[in-house]
């Protein structure tokens, strides 16, 4: 008796087990399914990107339009998350269909390449966002703040700076230097009246400036005649020193 009862309990749990095991096979074959996000519909007002506008009608026709471009319009419709564009008499190799995926985020549209023959349609539409046409773009307001620095030190007034030639002709133009005891003689040869010289590389043309016990003077440094001027400046007593910018 006790055997048969041993006989009968497990029985029971081979069936047990075997509709455990059916249901875990049956729970692990069912389709699994996940919720699709529903794309938002194209906006049927009017609708800008840079120079163009374009209207989606509901009805299924587009139109496109920019300044300087051949005008667009045919019809549309879309798929899911996809729209497909058809065009009839277009500019050359825009007859057949374009497909582009688009998306709406608040009351802008996207759109990125599918698949296109009409190279003037990609042009304008791949990876474009547009925008509503009313719609007034805010620019926002640049601040420039100032921060305290160390500050330049100042420069000296020309007018009273006595005994320099800070600008061309001299002290406010005029061409006059007063008080400065000048020679009305020198030999380059001997050396009367001369208190220092020096050699200055390139062609100098330019009127000096003397400032101090400094000179300032351009020289045109080649044989390029498209050469440009660079700017010297001379410590009385010592070589001259060649900036390294040059001045166009």
């Amino acid at each position: 008796m006790k055997r048969m009862n041993r006989t009968k309990h497990g029985l029971a749990l081979a069936l047990a087990s075997s509709i455990v095991a059916a249901g875990v096979v049956a729970i692990s074959s069912a389709p699994r399914t996940f919720a699709q996000q529903p794309t938002a519909p194209l906006p049927s007002s009017p609708l800008k990107f840079g120079a163009f506008v374009a209207r989606f009608d509901p009805g299924g026709t587009f139109t496109m339009q920019g300044q300087g471009w051949p005008a667009l319009s045919g019809n549309w419709k879309s798929n899911g998350a996809e729209i497909e564009l058809s065009m009839s008499g277009g500019p050359g190799g825009c007859d057949g269909t374009g497909r582009y995926q688009f998306r709406v985020e608040s009351n802008r549209v996207s759109f990125d390449l599918v698949s296109d023959d009409c190279k003037l349609r990609r042009m304008i539409i791949d990876r474009s966002t547009w925008s509503p046409a009313g719609e007034k773009k805010t620019v926002p307001v640049r601040r420039i703040e100032r921060t305290e620095g160390a500050r330049p030190p100042s420069s000296p007034d020309p007018a009273n700076a006595k005994g320099s030639w800070p600008t061309f002709r001299g002290p406010q133009a005029s061409g006059i230097a007063e008080g400065q005891n000048l020679p009305d003689r020198w030999n380059a040869k001997t050396g009367e009246n001369i208190l220092w010289r020096t050699p200055i590389p390139g062609l100098a043309h330019s009127s000096p400036v003397i400032w101090g016990n400094r000179i300032f003077v351009t020289s045109a440094v080649s044989s390029d005649p498209k050469a440009t001027f660079v700017p010297v400046c001379m410590a009385m007593g010592m070589r001259p020193k060649i900036a390294r910018s040059t001045v166009g």
